[in-house]
């Protein structure tokens, strides 16, 4: 039996063969329905495409780059996963690499994303600053997913930091917790998603009559922890916000090896609302950012600028959620 051909799909589909080519290419000009029926078929059928030689035929091959800071924090398995589904709508494929915050290295992998001829790339809490994200917009679409829009040619997708900044502030005023002190990554000026998320928390203590307070941590959030109980014990019940739940993780161990109830004591928040925050042994206070949102959100706002690259580019924002657990 001969392999699969693209007439073959075109007639299971009920299209026509150069319908099929620009579908399974990326083209933006295939309405969206009519791209999931060639998928579907294609898919049926058993069909695989001839990655290089299409890309030789083609200015961009069916690759999105997706660049993340680590494979560790489990929001970033969530946001990849939203990634690869409404990829496999616009018959694009996801390339996952990391750059570790490291300039050099995100430089790199940007570079071999242009190398591949990709579609695009999607940067996940990136690190690069304003004048580095034009850099890469010059050599291949950018939506970044996390931070705020910090360049007019790169597309962005981020939760509504100040929201959740407030909703997390009122629950915690509003369940009787005195003082709160939010616990950031050491060097988060260098990071847009840190520094952004910091300055929403401090503000919204501050404008509810609180003093804005804000510890550092480097690796082991619970070792600041650890020194903060050992230098003073501030007046039960306070709270503590994470930057984000693995860091909330070891908030809450380090509180539970001094003695302190977690949520009577200390109150203890996330951020990202992985599945680590709902495990009943952390039972973890977090809010949701909608990874599956964020990602299907990059994944349009891609395919709009290789249909349009001379568009402004749009700051798309997410109600966040908070979930609500007994750790707070």
């Amino acid at each position: 039996m001969n392999d699969p051909t693209q007439s073959d799909v075109a007639r299971l589909a009920g299209v026509s063969r150069g319908l099929v080519s620009l579908a399974l290419s990326g083209s933006p000009r295939v309405a969206p329905e009519t791209r999931r029926r060639i998928v579907a078929a294609a898919e049926e059928l058993g069909y695989t495409r001839n990655l290089g030689a299409a890309t030789l035929a083609s200015a961009r091959s069916p690759i999105v780059g997706v660049l993340l800071p680590n494979l560790r924090n489990p929001f970033f398995e969530a946001v990849v996963e939203a990634i690869q589904d409404a990829a496999r709508a616009h018959a694009l494929l996801p390339l996952v690499a990391t750059a570790s915050n490291d300039d050099a290295r995100e430089r790199a992998v940007i570079g071999r994303f242009q190398e591949l001829r990709a579609a695009g790339a999607v940067l996940v809490s990136p690190f690069a600053r304003a004048d580095a994200l034009e850099a890469y917009a010059a050599q291949v679409p950018v939506v970044t997913v996390g931070s705020e829009a910090l360049s007019p040619r790169v597309d962005a997708v981020h939760v509504d930091e100040a929201a959740a900044a407030d909703l997390l502030v009122d629950h915690l005023l509003g369940r009787g917790y005195r003082g709160i002190v939010h616990l950031s990554p050491r060097h988060g000026d260098a990071d847009p998603t840190v520094s952004v998320r910091r300055r929403e928390q401090l503000r919204a203590m501050a404008a509810r009559g609180l003093a804005p307070r804000c510890l550092e941590a480097e690796d082991d959030a619970g070792e600041v922890v650890r020194r903060l109980l050992a230098a003073e014990r501030p007046a039960a019940p306070w709270a503590i916000t994470a930057h984000n739940d693995l860091m909330a993780l070891d908030v809450v161990a380090a509180l539970r090896a001094a003695g302190l109830v977690v949520g009577r004591d200390v109150g203890v928040t996330g951020f990202d609302d992985t599945y680590l925050a709902g495990r009943t042994e952390f039972s973890l206070t977090s809010v949701d950012q909608d990874p599956a949102l964020l990602g299907g959100a990059a994944l349009d706002l891609l395919v709009a600028r290789q249909a349009d690259p001379t568009r402004p580019g749009e700051d798309r924002v997410v109600a966040p959620r908070l979930t609500v657990r007994t750790s707070a």
